[in-house]
């Protein structure tokens, strides 16, 4: 992960560009454990590809992602996001192109989540 979060954290990305992030496992771009909040605003994440969630996020953590754009990204559960428990997902005014998983392809979630998209 580019990020590595463990708990009570607050984590802000703007105007970023993320090309060719890779994971083999959790969250290419950021593994989140419990209690943290992640915000992503205008970012561009291109060719980026994971197991389990370019974003992994545990329990009780708060995800913002807005007016950013995902273009050829592949996971093979939740592309996305990977939420296990009691986590807020936000995914607003979001691009998404040529995205691709075998299980969730924007998200993957598994139980107790909030998730809105816009």
């Amino acid at each position: 992960s580019i990020v590595y979060i463990y708990q009570k954290n607050e984590i802000n990305f703007s105007d970023c560009l993320f090309i060719r992030i890779s994971a083999t496992h959790d969250g290419a771009i950021s593994y989140l454990h419990s209690q943290n909040v992640l915000n992503f605003v205008n970012c561009n994440f291109v060719d980026s590809n994971t197991h389990n969630g370019l974003i992994y996020v545990q329990t009780l953590n708060q995800v913002n992602v807005t007016n950013s754009v995902f273009i050829d990204c592949t996971g093979f559960m939740g592309t996305i996001i990977f939420a296990n428990d009691q986590n807020q997902l936000l995914l607003n005014q979001n691009h998404f192109i040529k995205i691709s998983s075998s299980l969730g392809t924007l998200v993957f979630a598994l139980k107790n989540n909030l998730i809105t998209i816009e």
